[in-house]
């Protein structure tokens, strides 16, 4: 009996290794999305010592002569034991919704992907369009400049050509980020990477669209279609599962957990 138990315990503490791990994986997509990534993995650390102690004490309640001290020690540890189940089930089956919707959110990061492409292209459409303009304003107001020095100046500005090897270094780099694994947890961590360097860039584009010559009258660039793609990503990675299938899976794992605690026979007093 002892080596029953022994491998009993051993199978409980690896079943609840991998519900831990599951249960992070969902809380770093859920965390990611609300900007904490660091929460899930210090939850994760307290919902498997959390399980292992539980077993342990349910295991012990056994142990007790006194059959009324037993019976109280197991349903405090048994109503904790499904409380903390019962939570971690929200975010382990968010990483389950996460899989199933694998194939969609390939294709949503897919769009997300060339819409940041996309950014470097509506740029390029907003410079010409701006030297276009400013071409036509030259020749409007019959000014003395030379029309083509004057678009070329401006273009410089606006669009150096020390972009061209960042924007061909992004472009690779979005590629690379195309397939996506949903049991690789550094997986938000790109995204997230991605979004704070899509901001980076928006950001330097509409900086270099501040620079203005004289005779032109232009707003400054402006670009959104890659938050709509962001959003949609998201919308993805947001906990989806009702309460009674939460605690359904709580009383499942509970029940495949308390295994030791099934096959222990309780000692017999002898009077």
């Amino acid at each position: 009996m002892n080596s029953k138990f022994s491998w009993a315990l051993v199978i409980s503490a690896i079943i609840a290794s991998v519900f831990a791990y599951f249960a992070v994986m969902g809380g770093i997509y859920h965390y990611w999305y609300v900007g904490n990534l660091i929460k899930p993995l210090l939850w994760g650390l307290g919902l498997w010592i959390s399980i292992v102690v539980s077993v342990k004490l349910m295991c012990c309640s056994k142990t007790y002569k006194s059959k009324k001290a037993s019976r109280r020690l197991e349903w405090i540890v048994g109503c904790i034991l499904f409380a903390v189940l019962w939570v971690g089930s929200i975010f382990f089956l968010n990483f389950w919704n996460i899989y199933a919707d694998r194939k969609d959110i390939s294709e949503e990061m897919k769009e997300v992907c060339k819409s940041a492409e996309a950014l470097d292209k509506a740029y390029e459409k907003y410079v010409k369009k701006r030297i276009r303009n400013y071409g036509i304003n030259l020749e409007l107001n019959r000014v003395d400049m030379d029309i083509p020095i004057s678009e070329a100046s401006l273009k410089r500005r606006i669009l150096p050509d020390s972009l061209k090897t960042e924007v061909q270094k992004r472009h690779e780099w979005l590629t690379s980020m195309e397939d996506v694994n949903v049991f690789n947890p550094i997986t938000p961590f790109n995204i997230q990477k991605l979004e704070n360097g899509f901001e980076e860039w928006t950001n330097n584009y509409e900086e270099l669209s501040k620079e203005f010559m004289l005779y032109e009258d232009v707003d400054r660039f402006n670009y959104v279609s890659f938050h709509t793609s962001l959003e949609h990503l998201k919308g993805e990675y947001r906990i989806k599962s009702s309460v009674f299938t939460g605690l359904m899976t709580a009383l499942i794992m509970m029940g495949l957990l308390l295994f030791p605690w099934y096959i222990m026979v309780k000692p017999i007093k002898f009077d």
